[in-house]
């Protein structure tokens, strides 16, 4: 099942939420990577990018998040654990 994080959120919700605030402002999620958090055109984010990047788009989660969300996000997207997210 589904692994839920303490404030009752589950890591699909976290990330269809992203995916959709990435839709909602840039067309799509490959548009949103490349144009907003991806500026280097390396392939891969840092938890630093990553952070900057939410910052800049004005990316808090919506109504319904608090901050431990974004560090959340980043634990979902990083399956691997290397520290780095690619597309």
């Amino acid at each position: 099942g589904d692994e839920f994080f303490q404030h009752g959120r589950s890591r699909k919700e976290i990330v269809d939420d992203f995916h959709t605030f990435l839709k909602q402002v840039y067309g799509n999620v490959v548009r949103g990577w490349r144009s907003a958090l991806d500026k280097d055109g390396n392939g891969r984010i840092s938890w630093v990018e990553f952070c900057t990047a939410a910052r800049e788009m004005g990316f808090s989660g919506g109504q319904s998040w608090n901050p431990r969300d974004i560090r959340e996000l980043w634990c979902v997207l990083d399956r691997d654990g290397s520290g780095f997210l690619t597309l």
